[in-house]
């Protein structure tokens, strides 16, 4: 999931650079971290909080389509409203075509993730929100070239690292003592 979120990412950057007149260009500025006594605590935080609140949302918009009998209107329904969500309103009109383009790859990406990749599992979902939360912050990091910052960057991919393994050897374990106890 992570994967396909990085690699649209990369192109969308594409995209931008091929076309550079409709890319929309960010103001230069400092960044956040460097004024954060604890970034790494800090950005950790925040990957819990969001994927809570990402967990919380997708739940309740899964169960308010629920009720739709026709699974092609649930899909277009969560398509439409993840391209709704990812267009961008401050967008000039040179960058309307690119912001586009960038919504129905966005609405398309993440539906297909959520449809085929995480699917029923109710453990994915926050634990995707929470690594790709994680990455964006630990790359944020790792960009600057401040030690102080890279370390930190450092501890946050740590952390994601961890969890990750803790939750797949808890996976296992569950595993085995499932078929361990049909074995029986």
């Amino acid at each position: 999931a992570v994967a396909a979120i990085v690699a649209l990412r990369g192109l969308l950057q594409h995209l931008a650079l091929t076309w550079p007149a409709a890319a929309r260009v960010d103001e230069i500025a400092v960044p956040a971290w460097v004024a954060v006594p604890m970034p790494a605590l800090v950005a950790l935080s925040q990957a819990v909080i969001g994927a809570v609140f990402f967990s919380a949302a997708a739940a309740t918009f899964i169960a308010g389509i629920s009720g739709i009998e026709r699974p092609w209107l649930r899909h277009g329904l969560a398509i439409a409203t993840i391209f709704c969500a990812s267009l961008d309103p401050t967008g000039s009109t040179q960058q309307i075509a690119l912001m586009l383009i960038s919504a129905a790859l966005t609405a398309i990406v993440l539906w297909a993730l959520a449809r085929f990749v995480l699917a029923d599992n109710p453990l994915a979902w926050p634990l995707a929100a929470f690594i790709a939360a994680s990455a964006s912050a630990a790359w944020s990091m790792l960009r600057n070239g401040r030690q102080d910052l890279v370390v930190q960057g450092i501890v946050v991919l740590f952390v994601a690292g961890v969890v990750i393994a803790w939750t797949a050897a808890t996976r296992r374990e569950t595993s085995s003592a499932i078929s361990s106890g049909f074995e029986k």
